[in-house]
């Protein structure tokens, strides 16, 4: 058999030998070259995904206008590129296009863009900034997690910030949110430097640790029209000083503000009937007045706030999860609202029962109860061992 070399083949092959470009059909399938400076010709049209992954030798892109398509991981851990020149035409930054491309340093996103995909730069460690076109739509899962950036503007095109997009940016300090902005996803800011954030009026959900471990940030009011307010969003943001809940939620959900060590004081909105477990865990809160629609509290749900001095629980709580104020024993005051028309109620085990407080702790505590209940407490309660017992 006879196989025809045509003229296109041989230039293929002859740009190949030449260059170390591997281009079929004005597509850049492979890149073999060794070069630091690497110039893509203009008759290119497309990269194709993984063009030119885990190749150590190229410092600088420069990609023709003839561009119009990148695949997906083109120059995934590429970890000595600097820089890259990226063309007019394209509309989208592929899934893992710059992902581990620890030097990168310098990148100017056209106005085209609309769209940034999973783990787009996702460990660029390099990149400290970056400006998000007006086009912008759509910022993927893990976009820019554990890059450089110090700032960043999220163009108001943006209604949903994906889940981790910007986790790990420990040097990020300043953000500014979109305009339209409805949804922050799981993780988006976990882990960053940010010092404070403002948020829009038409944001409705915080997911699950958004905030998390945001060291830097003191203040936060999270506003009405949030009705969602995931899981340890604002956990272990160990600077945390103010805090202040939407009006419009109707659960504190598991570890919301756990470990917010310097958070003294919270204002539990009326609108909140349940308190999740470890809600409130090791955090610095010195006085709780629970409202009287609350008939949930979980398990843990305040314990080992070792600043707690008072506690109010109301008559509205019917379920109690496992010892709730375990570890407060800087505890002082306890006021309970029952009274006898109220039936009986369990709060033995939320005080006396297992992983409860210790005999110790209850010996310094006031226990403060409705006036003319003492006879229904000491059926419900030992009282003998509290500091003293208080009618109000």
């Amino acid at each position: 058999m006879f196989s025809i070399v045509t003229a296109c083949d041989k230039e293929e092959e002859e740009d190949y030998l030449s260059t170390g470009f591997v281009i079929v059909d004005n597509v850049l399938t492979k890149y073999l070259g060794q070069q630091e400076t690497v110039e893509i010709p203009s008759k290119v049209k497309s990269i194709s995904g993984g063009a030119f992954i885990l190749n150590q030798s190229i410092k600088s892109v420069i990609i023709p206008n003839s561009v119009t398509d990148i695949g997906s991981t083109a120059f995934g851990n590429c970890q000595n590129l600097t820089s890259v020149t990226l063309p007019d035409a394209i509309t989208k930054i592929e899934d893992e296009t710059f992902y581990a491309c620890s030097s990168l340093q310098s990148i100017t996103l056209p106005n085209s863009v609309n769209h940034i995909g999973k783990n787009a730069f996702n460990g660029c460690e390099s990149l400290k900034s970056i400006t998000l076109p007006s086009a912008i739509t759509v910022i993927g899962e893990r976009s820019f997690e554990n890059t450089g950036l110090t700032s960043v503007t999220i163009p108001n095109a943006v209604t949903v910030i994906e889940e981790k997009a910007f986790r790990a940016c420990e040097n990020l300090v300043t953000v500014t949110l979109p305009n339209a902005l409805t949804s922050i996803g799981p993780e988006a800011f976990n882990g960053t430097g940010i010092a404070s954030i403002s948020f829009p009026g038409t944001l409705t959900s915080i997911g699950s640790g958004a905030f998390a471990s945001c060291k830097n940030l003191t203040a936060v009011t999270v506003p009405n029209t949030v009705t969602t307010l995931g899981a340890s969003a604002f956990s272990n943001c160990t600077e945390l000083t103010s805090f202040t809940f939407p009006g419009s939620i109707t659960k504190i959900d598991n570890g919301t503000l756990s470990e917010c060590s310097k958070l003294t004081s919270i204002t539990i909105p009326n609108s909140v009937t349940e308190i999740e477990p470890y809600a409130f865990s090791k955090s610095g809160l010195t006085s709780v007045t629970i409202p009287d629609v609350v008939t949930t509290i979980g398990e843990r749900a305040f314990s080992s706030c070792s600043q707690l001095t008072s506690i109010t629980f109301p008559k509205s709580v019917c379920s109690y999860g496992e010892a709730p104020i375990v570890g407060c024993e800087n505890l002082t005051d306890i006021t309970l609202k029952w009274t006898s028309e109220d039936g009986n109620i369990d709060f033995y085990n939320v005080v006396f029962g297992k992983y409860a407080l210790p005999l110790y702790t209850i010996e310094n505590i006031t226990l403060h109860i409705p006036s003319g209940t003492r006879e229904f407490y000491e059926t419900q309660l030992p009282l003998q061992y509290f500091k003293a017992v208080v009618e109000y």
